[in-house]
């Protein structure tokens, strides 16, 4: 028994924590789509919102107006700015993606672009 629990991923590695994160960060850019009014929860908005969030502390101070994060993120500011999903899904970008190692975020688009991307052609 105690080698069945040595040879067990932990707990934050596996599958089931591995589809949470992608499921929290899916929810999370629907939540801004939403409050900056695009409605039809579009896949591929999802995808690129979630491409154009600041990867690190200094992309967040120079993101250009032009990424698709920013733009959401200002419109849903404008709409919705007082909301408290509004201000938990920034938190989330701000606290837990632009946190995440470079390569689990890499690893966690790739991964909600692929499970999108199959849902679609279902």
């Amino acid at each position: 028994m105690d080698e069945e629990k040595k040879t067990e991923a932990p707990k934050h590695e596996s599958p089931e924590a591995w589809r949470v994160k992608c499921e929290r960060a899916v929810f999370n850019a629907n939540v801004l789509l939403r409050m900056a009014g695009m409605t039809g929860g579009s896949m591929a908005a999802v995808v690129e919102l979630i491409r154009t969030a600041p990867r690190s502390w200094k992309d967040a101070d120079n993101m250009p107006e032009t990424a698709l994060f920013d733009r959401i993120a200002r419109q849903a500011g404008r709409l919705s700015g007082s909301d408290v999903m509004f201000r938990s899904a920034l938190e989330y970008f701000a606290r837990e993606l632009i946190e995440m190692a470079p390569e689990r975020r890499s690893m966690l688009e790739a991964s909600v672009a692929g499970v999108l991307m199959g849902f679609m052609m279902e």
